[in-house]
């Protein structure tokens, strides 16, 4: 009876070691989950959207607040008409667990627990990319970001090719007195690249409130201007990186009501 406990006792040891030995691909990069399993790089799922400049030209629309709509399980709720805020879900989460990055920085209203973001003050023609990260991937990124991330590039000149440069200008003219402007170059030489891009909105907005209710309108205005400037120098593999946003905004909730908006952010990267 002893001796055949023991041999159960070694059979279930001998099976829990198996189970447990990871499983070896040298040839491969490995990523280790938290069952200890290795899983090779190309099968790990990643809960990734990505839009890039090209796919945002051919869906022939206005900023970053409808480009977003595209994105799966990303829902998003304005504040107001151009210049307003705007807050992002992702797969049904908080707003304030959405954090939005450009370049690098943070761009989510520092002093609202809600997340908002402005998408207004930054052209399309000025973006490279759009990426949303969802799901625990997001995670790396910090506590703010339990929700997902939304990550934004501009142009910065390291797409080009070398000993090549590019440029646009755009103006546009609708209803509401509303003007748009945008306009960037970009150049790259052997080993350094650069950018530097200007943005201008300005619109007295549309009525909020019913014609009959008040004697005089109230204007949803805003004006709107950003400008950032990119810097990168590469040393083989090894490049430096460093982008300055400038960004200014005045918004009108209501007659007498409104918003003042500054920021100014600057970042520093090394890829390797």
């Amino acid at each position: 009876m002893k001796r055949s406990q023991l041999t159960s006792r070694l059979l279930l040891l001998f099976i829990m070691s198996l189970t447990t030995t990871p499983i070896a691909f040298p040839s491969a990069d490995v990523i280790v989950h938290g069952q200890r399993i290795g899983f090779q790089r190309s099968m790990l799922v990643s809960q990734q959207h990505s839009l890039t400049s090209n796919e945002i030209e051919k869906l022939a629309i206005q900023d970053i607040n409808e480009a977003l709509q595209f994105i799966p399980g990303v829902t998003l709720q304005r504040s107001g008409g151009v210049g307003h805020q705007s807050s992002f879900r992702i797969r049904g989460s908080e707003t304030g667990q959405v954090l939005v990055l450009i370049d690098g920085m943070q761009m989510n209203d520092p002093i609202s627990t809600s997340g908002l973001f402005t998408g207004d003050f930054l052209s399309l023609a000025n973006i490279e990319s759009i990426k949303v990260i969802k799901g625990p991937q997001a995670l790396a990124y910090g506590p703010r970001a339990l929700g997902g991330v939304i990550v934004i590039k501009t142009r910065s000149g390291q797409e080009l090719q070398k000993l090549d440069s590019a440029g646009e200008v755009s103006l546009e003219l609708g209803n509401q007195k509303y003007l748009g402007f945008d306009a960037n170059i970009r150049t790259r030489t052997q080993d350094t690249y650069g950018a530097v891009a200007i943005d201008y909105r300005e619109t007295d907005g549309f009525n909020i409130t019913s014609k009959t209710s008040v004697k005089e309108p109230s204007l949803e205005g805003a004006q709107i201007s950003s400008g950032h400037a990119h810097y990168g120098r590469e040393f083989g593999k090894v490049s430096f990186h460093q982008v300055l946003h400038i960004s200014k905004s005045e918004s009108d909730l209501d007659k007498g009501f409104g918003d003042e908006r500054d920021a100014i952010g600057w970042n520093q990267e090394r890829d390797i």
